[in-house]
This record gives C-alpha cells, structure tokens and sequence, in this order.
C-alpha cells in the first residue's frame, strides 16, 4: 500500500550528497564567573546528522496546510530529521525524559485471564529502562538540550519536566547552553496520593523547569491559562460601567489617606481622585508558578 502525502508532510527525496545531510551546531559560550558542570566523558556535540524518521500517525485535520505528526524513535534522530524542515522554527518544545530512576519499566498484561509482567526487550515499544550511569545519563540530556535549542525559533519557549533527583543538574546545564538569562520559571506540580514514608516528608510534587530562546521576546498566551476566580472574589465587584464589572481599590502610595487596598465606594473615588483606580474583571487571575493537578496514572493505550 503506497503512504499518502498530507499537507505539511514532506514527501521523501534522495539526498546529493553527505554535506547537506550534516548540521553544525553552535557551542555554548564560556561565561566567566560562571560555574560550569563537569562530568567524565562530557564532549562537545558540535554537529548532527539528518537521519530518515518513522512518521507513525497524523494526527487531526490539516490546518492551514499543517497536519500534526507523532515520529517514532530516539528523538535525538527525531529531532535531526525535522532539522532540515524546522530548524528555528518550532515555538515550544515540552520534553518529559528519563528521570533517572534507576528502574526498568514494566507493562502488565493479561494472557487467558492471568496477569503476566512482560520483559522489557520482548516490548521495547510499550517500555524503557531508565538505569544510568550519572556520567551517561548527563550527556545524553546535553546533547538533547543543544538540538532543542537550535529547533526553538527567537520566540520560542523550552519546557523541562522532572524530579527532585536530577532536576539541580538538570537546571546547570541548560543554564549553560540556553544562558541563565533565559531562565523564566520552575514551576512546581503539586499532586495528592496516599504517602507511604515516615522517616522523611512524602513526595508530593514534580518540578518543570520554563526556559526561552530570547528572554522579552517569548511568546506567552496568559490569557489560555488563567486560573478561576472564586465565587467570593467576584462578590466584590460590586460596580459597573461601559467597560464591564469593577471594583474600587487604593493606589499603593506613600502617605495615602486611603487605607484599605480594595472594597472602596463611589464616595470614596470621588473624595479622593488620583488615589484610588478601578479594577475591573477579567476572565481569570494570571497563571502562577504551581499547579494542583492529579497524577497522570490512567493514560490511554495509543498501541
């Protein structure tokens, strides 16, 4: 059955030769005073390769010529295919890699109505193992960071979600190759589950750490991710005008004679112009840096 070509997809061409096949990859630049992580073995990834990649699905409808892709491999050799279509391009990239949790990863499935635990190397598919040497596993993510950074455009944010086990070094690294400037945000994931430990505090969250490309100059979209309001923080919204509901609070400047920050009347806004300001509803309060979210155990099965 021949594959049929949608929209976004490039379709397959013979390479001329082996130099259009090799991306050269910028180094990050030493910045004095600041530390750098060491670890044996670690060696520049100065360049990459553009390697054929399995397109496994399209995903959706296309969208103004764009149909969604899910590739299947090593997505170092995943993200050098895309090179030659995407390189600066890409606005967001989220990764959730190996934690190093020194576990082989296992699916339960069931033959004739009895559980079985399958062996990793019969379901290489479904699973991974996520056993390393620290030298190994540290290299590995560098060399990912780097290509990541070179897909992202000059708008474009990095998304790093991890542990408390690796998640410090994790964070030295990319300081280096993206620069500490370019940080944003550790955002903390705060989940609920049943904790099992009494000789330390329960584990109760996953860190995700917020790079960008050029720090000013990242797209944002707040206003999709605002939080709920409580039913008791609209109930002070007392007022309306043209430009919707408000509330009447006082500016924050020294020597005011308006003492309460927020729930001040009419009268007041009169009695004291250029003091007070109003404050009128929006859609949602802007995004904080944790998040209450569940665990995600139940996951669909996509194979």
């Amino acid at each position: 059955m021949s594959q049929q070509n949608f929209p976004g997809t490039p379709s397959p061409k013979k390479e001329e030769n082996v130099e259009q096949m090799t991306f050269s990859l910028p180094q990050p630049e030493p910045i004095k005073g600041f530390p750098e992580l060491r670890w044996t073995g670690k060696r520049p990834f100065t360049s990459t390769h553009y390697y054929p990649a399995q397109l496994k699905e399209r995903y959706g409808d296309p969208v103004d010529g764009w149909m969604n892709r899910i590739y299947w491999g090593d997505n170092l050799q995943v993200m050098s295919h895309l090179f030659k279509e995407f390189r600066g391009k890409v606005d967001l990239v989220y990764i959730d890699p190996p934690f190093d949790s020194r576990a082989d990863y296992k699916k339960t499935i069931s033959l004739h109505g009895k559980n079985v635990i399958s062996e990793r190397t019969g379901f290489e598919e479904k699973q991974y193992t996520d056993i390393w040497s620290n030298d190994e596993y540290l290299q590995f993510m560098y060399e990912r960071f780097i290509i990541i950074k070179e897909l992202l455009s000059n708008r474009g944010s990095f998304y790093l979600h991890c542990d408390q086990e690796r998640i410090h070094l994790l964070r030295c690294i990319i300081d280096e190759v993206f620069g500490k400037n370019n940080f944003l945000n550790e955002i903390i994931w705060c989940y609920s589950e049943r904790g099992i430990s009494k000789t330390y505090w329960n584990k109760k969250h996953d860190n995700i750490l917020l790079y960008c490309k050029d720090k000013g100059n990242q797209i944002f979209n707040y206003d999709l991710v605002r939080d709920e309001y409580t039913d008791d923080y609209i109930l002070k919204f007392k007022y309306e005008d043209e430009n919707g509901k408000y509330q009447i609070r006082g500016k924050n400047i020294s020597g005011s004679p308006v003492q309460r920050a927020d729930g001040l009347t009419p009268e007041a806004e009169k009695k004291y112009p250029g003091l007070t300001y109003r404050q009128y509803l929006t859609t949602g309060m802007l995004p904080k840096d944790w998040w209450e979210l569940p665990l995600l155990t139940d996951l669909p099965n996509f194979y």
